[in-house]
């Protein structure tokens, strides 16, 4: 499979999976938690979102690419996976959901600039150049 193919793969499955989660995330944190506290988890993920960027700004040029991306993936899964495990025991839903609500709104705010750093490292120039604009128009 081409580079090229990979990564637009790559988006496509990223994007899907946080399109799921964040609408069974919403809808579990509303349901678990109430309308009430839901601004409480609006302000820790603005919170984490700072932290993300920030941390994401420190280490973007200083760690290897596919290093970086790795460990951000790795660590959405291991969010992820806490969530099942968190399900399996019959934790509080709105815990439950909130994990994956904030989860789901981080991986959204990190995994594309980090996408596309590692696509820019990835695809030669004139790949890049016939490519990047067809998946700049998607919801990357």
């Amino acid at each position: 499979m081409a580079p090229v193919s990979r990564l637009v793969t790559l988006f496509a499955v990223v994007a899907l999976v946080e399109k799921l989660v964040d609408g069974v995330a919403t809808s579990g944190v509303v349901s678990g938690g109430g309308v009430e506290n839901l601004p409480y988890v609006w302000l820790l993920d603005i919170a984490l979102t700072l932290g993300a960027g920030t941390a994401w700004a420190s280490v973007v040029d200083r760690l290897p690419r596919r290093l970086v991306v790795g460990r951000l993936f790795g660590i959405a899964a291991a969010a992820w996976a806490l969530a099942a495990v968190l399900l399996a025991i019959h934790a509080p839903p709105f815990a439950v959901f909130s994990l994956l609500y904030i989860a789901s709104a981080q991986l959204l705010v990190v995994a594309p600039s980090a996408l596309w750093t590692l696509a820019s490292d990835a695809t030669p120039q004139t790949a890049a150049a016939r490519t990047f604009p067809w998946l700049g128009a998607g919801d990357t």
